[in-house]
């Protein structure tokens, strides 16, 4: 009889370290997977590499408490330390949340900006004193190229915080260009957009429109409009197509002004 008896307390000892065992395997097992899928999103830029950190210590944290819950209760299951411990739990849950609250409003900002705001990749943003284009929309910031050697990224909840200015492409470069009548009126708009078709720096998707208009019967002037994705380079597109028409044209232009 009491070996009948020592055999069921070591079925259930036995169960119980299994049990236990297999909590502590699924609980480290889950917190690799989420760690896997958040260095995922942040070498994806989806997220920042700063806010995989936080979010993998917070979730390692949480999961590790519940895991401990678990092997208490099936230990020994009173409760009054299984309410403590839900207690503890709910405490620590509060201050994980408010802990990343930054990034739960990045969150939420950032449907704010695709469905209110209307910002999109391409677009000019001015803000904190810098501009630049953005680059990328991730859900916990924006990505802006300042320069080709300066990238910042702005969390999305300051682009409700902060003033803000949006420049929307295509912009324009218009050239007002004099010219005398070595070439006839007729051919100008064909040979100038021949000339510009293989200038990288304008938009492909809409042609120059040109106005020509008689001066005297020895020159007539016209206003060149080109379309551009960045108008911080509206004076490089400028003196650009300046020099690309002095060159190409030679003795035929009088003056190029730029009147934008």
């Amino acid at each position: 009889m009491v070996e009948a008896w020592q055999w069921i307390i070591d079925q259930a000892t036995l169960i119980m370290v299994l049990r236990i065992l297999i909590t502590i395997v699924v609980a480290y097992l889950v917190v690799r997977f989420l760690e896997f899928i958040l260095s995922r999103l942040s070498h994806k830029h989806i997220i920042s590499y700063e806010d995989s950190k936080r979010i993998s210590a917070i979730i390692t944290i949480f999961i590790y408490t519940v895991a401990a819950i678990t092997i208490i209760s099936i230990i020994t299951w009173s409760e009054t330390i299984i309410h403590a411990l839900v207690g503890l739990l709910l405490i620590a849950s509060g201050i994980a949340l408010y802990s990343i609250k930054d990034i739960i409003g990045n969150l939420i900002a950032y449907y704010g900006i695709i469905s209110v705001k209307n910002i999109r990749i391409g677009n000019i943003i001015e803000i904190n004193n810098e501009r630049g284009i953005i680059k990328g929309i991730t859900p916990t910031h924006i990505e802006v190229s300042i320069s080709e050697d300066k990238t910042i990224q702005i969390p999305n909840i300051e682009i409700f915080q902060k003033p803000i200015m949006i420049y929307k492409s295509p912009h324009t470069v218009k050239l007002k260009i004099k010219m005398n009548r070595l070439i006839e009126l007729t051919d100008i708009e064909d040979r100038v957009r021949d000339i510009l078709s293989s200038y990288k720096e304008i938009v492909k998707t809409k042609n120059p429109v040109i106005h020509v208009r008689e001066v005297d019967n020895k020159s007539f002037e016209y206003i060149l409009t080109v379309y551009i994705e960045n108008p911080m380079k509206r004076e490089k597109v400028f003196t650009d197509i300046a020099k690309i028409l002095t060159e190409k044209l030679q003795n035929s232009i009088i003056n190029i002004e730029n009147i934008e």
